[in-house]
């Protein structure tokens, strides 16, 4: 008698555990992961969509694998967005008869001297090729 007892609580015991456990499974499939980017390029993840451009990530694990995902990704953004601006300034440079800087006391312009305008020019060439240089790409992309 006292040994049904004790089975009868056992397989119990058993059958809610698993009532609990099978309930955590189901939760976590059912929560829904919303992710966005803000006005200022900041990433969010949310139970609830912040704005209209939030977008439902299919499980948690996927959401915290795209989070690493979109940093590369801001990373490379940010590394072309140099490029391009220190390709820009190069074409500014090269279509100005003369380059100027500002004054600090008086912030008037002043023409940069000849040896001063070749320098500005090996400055933007150093960033070209430290922005836009495939080996920084890759270097970038280790880290």
């Amino acid at each position: 008698m006292k040994f049904l007892t004790i089975q009868r609580i056992s397989l119990s015991l058993l059958f809610i555990t698993c009532l609990l456990f099978s309930g955590v499974t189901f939760a976590e499939k059912s929560t829904t992961i919303y992710k966005w980017t803000d006005k200022d390029g900041s990433i969010h993840y949310a139970a609830r969509p912040g704005d209209k451009s939030a977008v439902k990530m299919n499980s948690i694990s996927k959401s915290f694998t795209n989070k690493n995902d979109s940093k590369t990704e801001q990373e490379k953004d940010n590394r072309d967005k140099m490029c391009q601006d220190a390709q820009n300034t190069k074409k500014k440079y090269q279509s100005a008869p003369f380059l100027f800087r500002n004054d600090k006391e008086t912030g008037e312009k002043i023409r940069l001297t000849e040896q001063e305008s070749k320098d500005a020019f090996l400055r933007v060439e150093k960033d070209i090729s430290y922005w836009c240089s495939p080996e920084q790409q890759a270097e970038a992309n280790k880290k």
